[in-house]
C-alpha cells in the first residue's frame, strides 16, 4: 500500500479556486460535488439481483481505499496524485429502520513511520470518525457528525496553505469555508468515499442489462441533472453466492449553468464575469462514470469496487478513480 504522492488532495478540495483558472475550477467542482443519483428504470422480464445489506450489529471490517486523480491539458499531464488509506468500518446498530455505521480513516503504518508528523498534518486521514445512517437496504441516508467532519477538513486545509497567509487569501478562504456550513454540502463534497461505496445498495441489477434515467441532485438546489444509466450483471456465481456488476452513467451537463452561477455568487465573483464562460464551457462538457463491484449475496457486503469519473471540456480533462477492497478485521 502506498501513501501520498504528487499534489496535496486537500488543495483540490478546498482551494481549487486559487490554483486554477475559472474554467478549471468548474471542472474540479464536478468531481467534488456531484456524487449521487436517483435511478429510475423500466425492466422487461429478466433474471435480476439486488444489492442489499445483510449486516449485523457489532460487525467490523477494514476497507482499503486507493484514490487517484490526474489532470490533463492539450493531451499533456498537468498534475497527478495518489492517496492510499484505510477505512475501519463498524456496524454500531441494526434495526427495522436501518443501520448506524461508523467509518474511521487511518493512514498505513509504514507510511506514518516513514513520514513522522504526517498524522498531525492530515487529521482527515488519521483518526477522523464519520458516523452515519443507511436505510434497511444499505442506502446512505444521513451523516450524523457532519460538523466534526467539516472541522477536520478545515483544519487540514489550513495546514496545507503556505504561511504567512495574505489578506486576500484569507477572504477567499472564509468564503470557501462558509460554503460548507451545511450538512447537504458536507455530505455532497466531503464524504465521497462513503457516497460511492453505498451508492449501489438498494439497486436492482440485471443479467440482460438495464438502461434508464438517473437524476443527480445539486447541493444549491434547482433542477437535477439528467443522466443515462446502463447497468448489468457480468458474473453470477450461484455456488459461492456473489455477483459482479457494472454501472455506467453519462450525465447531461446542459442544465448545470444555474448551479455554477450560484456557486460563483457565493464566492463573491461577479456573475457577468463568468456567465459567458460557463455557457461556452457547458456546450462541450462531457461527464461519465464507470463503476464495477462484487457483492456477496450471503453477507450483503461489497467486497471490492472501482469507481472512475472522467470529465472533459475543450482541451481540459480530469480523471479520478477510487478502488475499494474489503478485508476482515484480524483479532
Amino acid at each position: 500500500m502506498v501513501g501520498v504522492t504528487g499534489s496535496n488532495p486537500v488543495r483540490s478540495t478546498f482551494t481549487s479556486f486559487r490554483l486554477y483558472t475559472k474554467m478549471k475550477v468548474l471542472l474540479a467542482l464536478i468531481f467534488l460535488i456531484i456524487s449521487s443519483a436517483i435511478f429510475s428504470q423500466t425492466t422487461e422480464e429478466d433474471t435480476s439481483l439486488y444489492c442489499v445489506a445483510k449486516w449485523n450489529k457489532g460487525e467490523e471490517k477494514v476497507l482499503h481505499i486507493t484514490r487517484n486523480k490526474d489532470s490533463f491539458e492539450s493531451g499533456k499531464t498537468k498534475s497527478t496524485f495518489e492517496l492510499s488509506f484505510e477505512a475501519h468500518i463498524s456496524i454500531l446498530d441494526s434495526s427495522s429502520d436501518g443501520y448506524r455505521i461508523q467509518w474511521v480513516f487511518h493512514l498505513p503504518e509504514e507510511y506514518k513511520k516513514a513520514n513522522p508528523g504526517i498524522a498531525e498534518a492530515m487529521p482527515v486521514y488519521e483518526g477522523l470518525k464519520m458516523t452515519f445512517t443507511t436505510s434497511v437496504f444499505g442506502e446512505f441516508k444521513d451523516l450524523l457528525n457532519w460538523e466534526e467532519v467539516k472541522d477536520a477538513y478545515v483544519a487540514m486545509m489550513y495546514q496545507s496553505i503556505p504561511k504567512p497567509i495574505s489578506d486576500s487569501t484569507k477572504t477567499i478562504l472564509t468564503k470557501s469555508i462558509g460554503m460548507f456550513n451545511s450538512k447537504q454540502m458536507v455530505e455532497s463534497a466531503l464524504i465521497r468515499e462513503i457516497q460511492f461505496y453505498y451508492s449501489q445498495f438498494g439497486s436492482e441489477f440485471s443479467i440482460n442489462g438495464i438502461t434508464g434515467k438517473s437524476f443527480l441532485q445539486l447541493p444549491f438546489g434547482g433542477e437535477p441533472l439528467l443522466a443515462l444509466v446502463t447497468q448489468q450483471i457480468t458474473d453470477y456465481n450461484k455456488v459461492q453466492k456473489y455477483f459482479t456488476a457494472t454501472y455506467k452513467q453519462e450525465t447531461d451537463m446542459k442544465a448545470a449553468g444555474s448551479f455554477f452561477e450560484t456557486f460563483f455568487k457565493e464566492m463573491g465573483i461577479p456573475e457577468d464575469s463568468v456567465k459567458y464562460e460557463i455557457e461556452k464551457m457547458l456546450e462541450t462538457f462531457e461527464l461519465s462514470d464507470i463503476n464495477s463491484f462484487q457483492a456477496s449475496i450471503t453477507t450483503g457486503w461489497i467486497t471490492n469496487m472501482s469507481h472512475k469519473r472522467t470529465a472533459s471540456t475543450g482541451n481540459m480533462k480530469q480523471v479520478e478513480s477510487f478502488l475499494f477492497e474489503l478485508k476482515d478485521v484480524k483479532k
